[in-house]
């Protein structure tokens, strides 16, 4: 068993995420999907959570989540994490016609004059990982979710 196993195995599980997007009503910055998977969320009905990244069951760690407009739609965006069966982030954007976007985990950093990076945040999750996003508008295409994770054997 690794250090790091032994690490994670014994930290206590986390029950909620506070920042400065937790309590909605806000908007991250724009970042670039840098070492981050982009999932795209396709078909969306106003106000009502797709699923992006399902892990029923294993073990691992959510280091970053960030969900983006895709599109210049005016809405706001909804980003849901859930760990182990709970909750531990819940918010949604303000509406914005200019790039809305909100940061579940991680934070934005300044990469480059124009540019933004996520930095991680790592929380690990002992049986399930389970993001949703939902925007505020029905719509074909319009968020981007950028993660980052691992997942343990």
């Amino acid at each position: 068993m690794s250090a790091l196993t032994i690490f994670t195995d014994s930290r206590p599980s986390v029950a909620q995420i506070v920042n400065a997007f937790s309590g909605g009503g806000v908007n991250s910055d724009t970042v670039k999907a840098g070492s981050h998977k982009t999932l795209a969320a396709a078909s969306l009905v106003a106000n009502t959570l797709k699923t992006v990244l399902s892990i029923p069951s294993g073990r691992g760690t959510l280091n970053s989540a960030h969900a983006q407009t895709s599109n210049a739609t005016t809405k706001s965006i909804r980003l849901k994490i859930t760990i182990d069966g709970r909750v531990i982030f819940d918010a949604t954007s303000s509406a914005a016609t200019v790039s809305p976007a909100i940061t579940g985990l991680g934070f934005p950093v300044v990469y480059s004059a124009t540019e933004f990076r996520l930095h991680p945040q790592p929380v690990a999750f002992k049986s399930s990982l389970l993001i949703e996003v939902a925007s505020s508008v029905t719509e074909a295409t319009g968020i981007n979710t950028l993660v980052n994770y691992e997942v343990n054997v």
